[in-house]
């Protein structure tokens, strides 16, 4: 986000990251591992650091798990999203590789939802914001119940177990991302 030449603006990231910390089961060390980890992807697909914080708390404080497990999720996530092919090791969360193959496979899953990651805007097909997508799958898998055969292929074809618990942690408390975003 390119923050280190503008101080007032690091103070207020760290000052709404301290707020979420202090009324949230999540602690500063595990926002700055995830912030560290997901940054440059988020920042790169459009993703407000508000938004990411918020992403990455939520899934954080919603599993349990480490900050670093969340960012490396999370960074999975947005490159599905944004069809970004990636090597596992560079994304470093133990999934799968991201491949032509699997950037199909996560958008039909998501299409069967009655999501598409793809909108018209100005006469030309481009993918659509990150967190409209994840605000849309999380009003469908809403909508499903616990054991939807729509949701276990979305949540297969992510590419792993971190990504994949992380992904249906957030969008089954989106309400807790929406609380942690106003935050």
């Amino acid at each position: 986000y390119q923050l280190s030449d503008n101080e007032n603006e690091l103070n207020k990231v760290l000052d709404s990251q301290n707020y979420i910390t202090n009324h949230n089961a999540i602690n500063m060390e595990q926002l700055a591992s995830a912030t560290k980890l997901v940054a440059s992807q988020a920042a790169s697909s459009g993703v407000g650091i508000d938004e990411m914080t918020a992403a990455v708390g939520t899934m954080s404080a919603t599993t349990q798990q480490a900050g670093e497990v969340s960012g490396r999720a999370f960074k999975g996530i947005l490159m599905n999203l944004q069809q970004v092919k990636g090597a596992a090791e560079d994304i470093g969360d133990g999934g799968e590789d991201i491949t032509e193959e699997s950037l199909s496979k996560y958008e039909k899953a998501s299409e069967a939802l009655g999501v598409s990651l793809k909108e018209i805007k100005n006469g030309t097909l481009q993918l659509r914001d990150p967190m409209e997508v994840l605000r849309d799958l999380a009003k469908e898998v809403e909508k499903e119940g616990e054991s939807s055969l729509k949701v276990a292929n979305l949540v297969a074809a992510i590419g792993g177990k971190y990504r994949g618990n992380s992904l249906i942690a957030l969008l089954r408390n989106w309400d807790t991302y929406e609380k942690m975003l106003s935050e």
